[in-house]
């Protein structure tokens, strides 16, 4: 299953395993190197600028938007097809919005519980 499709389309199912590596991991590990990279360079602006300049503000903005952007439509994409793994539609991700108890749904739901055997109205197993 190539890497473009769990990151990127919203249709079809992927199962906990596909979730764990190509997903919730992959992601995790890019935002780290995100991370790293944008400390670096935070760091030698304020090297050269000073800590108050508003060029760091700029940056962040410049860097940081297109990766939000990025990190949220591939961890929609990634659970939206976990859902449906599990007969569920997207729209159960709202579930997120109920304080600690949506949290823990989603983690148990997405993360430890097999999805539903053969095929489904989202597509094959």
């Amino acid at each position: 299953m190539p890497i473009s499709y769990v990151w990127f389309a919203f249709n079809g199912r992927i199962n906990r395993k596909v979730y764990w590596q190509k997903g919730f991991l992959l992601v995790v590990l890019v935002q780290i190197v995100f991370q790293s990279i944008a400390m670096a360079i935070d760091f030698g602006l304020v090297a050269v600028l000073g800590p108050e300049s508003i060029g760091r503000f700029v940056f962040a903005v410049i860097y940081g938007l297109p990766f939000l952007v990025f990190t949220l439509w591939v961890s929609f994409a990634v659970t939206v097809k976990r859902f449906h793994d599990r007969g569920r539609t997207g729209w159960f991700l709202l579930i997120a919005l109920i304080p600690v108890i949506g949290f823990i749904w989603l983690a148990v739901e997405l993360m430890f519980l097999k999805g539903t055997s053969g095929e489904n109205r989202f597509g094959p197993d």
